[in-house]
């Protein structure tokens, strides 16, 4: 006897769906309020804070539904950008004073 399992939709309908788990919409809000809360961070420690922390979580969280729970939706891919900008600003910060650039005259 052979078990009788329902169709696998394509990747290309499970990317452009909506987050079909809870750790995907979980990973959507907090790296939504990290990219809500970004422009108004100018001088405000506790929103620099928030923003960071949030958008750390949130790629994390989406790391963890992307691998634990296979979640494809173009949203939890979105949610990874708050990292990506904090780690590229990390990243210049530790390179600027090997490199020299910017250089302050």
């Amino acid at each position: 006897m052979s078990a009788q399992h329902a169709p696998q939709k394509p990747l290309w309908r499970r990317v452009i769906s909506l987050p079909q788990t809870r750790l995907g919409w979980w990973a959507v809000g907090l790296s939504g309020i990290s990219l809500v809360l970004m422009p108004f961070t100018a001088d405000a420690p506790i929103l620099i804070i928030t923003t960071i922390v949030s958008g750390l979580f949130g790629g994390v969280v989406a790391l963890g539904a992307m691998v634990g729970t296979r979640e494809r939706s173009w949203l939890v891919w979105l949610a990874l950008v708050p990292v990506l900008i904090f780690l590229s600003v990390f990243v210049l910060f530790i390179s600027a004073p090997l490199t020299g650039w910017p250089q302050v005259r």
